[in-house]
């Protein structure tokens, strides 16, 4: 009967590697987050990138880690992390989305889409500046390299 059940483990473990493995978790929100390993990237088609605000939640090194993407009114694409540069500590210091801004959950301050990356506050979503996504006909690419340089942002973020 043992042997079974061995048998039974080491088939359905063959499927697995033979047929691949869907690399996803299921973060707090029943929202699908990708897993990111060394040598991969972080592919957004371009095509998802709307005026409305986006997140896509990733894992890198353990960590869980928010994209937030918009388009701005002037159609410029605004990429960041949704960690505040100064509230990150906090454990709050993240940004949910409220009309065409993103709020700080700790010190509440707003940022309107056409402002994100461009603020010089001290509170403010952390860019991902142009010079770290690699741009395609079709995608833009954030290397496994880039998100796990910036998994300190997320090390203390609790969202419960």
């Amino acid at each position: 009967m043992v042997r079974k059940y061995y048998l039974f483990g080491a088939v359905v473990l063959a499927g697995l590697i033979l047929f691949g493995v869907n690399c996803y978790a299921q973060n707090n929100n029943n929202q699908r987050t990708k897993v990111i390993y060394p040598g991969e990237f972080l592919e957004i088609h371009i095509s998802e990138i709307i005026k409305d605000i986006s997140f896509y939640p990733i894992t890198v090194n353990r960590i869980n880690m928010e994209i937030i993407m918009v388009r701005g009114s002037d159609n410029t694409l605004r990429i960041t992390y949704n960690a505040c540069k100064n509230c990150y500590r906090s454990g709050k210091g993240f940004f949910i989305h409220e009309d065409d801004e993103l709020v700080c959950q700790k010190c509440k301050m707003r940022f309107h889409i056409d402002i994100i990356g461009l603020s010089t506050e001290d509170c403010q979503p952390i860019s991902i500046t142009d010079e770290n996504l690699i741009f395609t006909d079709n995608s833009i690419r954030i290397s496994y390299e880039n998100l796990s340089g910036n998994t300190r942002w997320f090390q203390h973020l609790n969202r419960r």
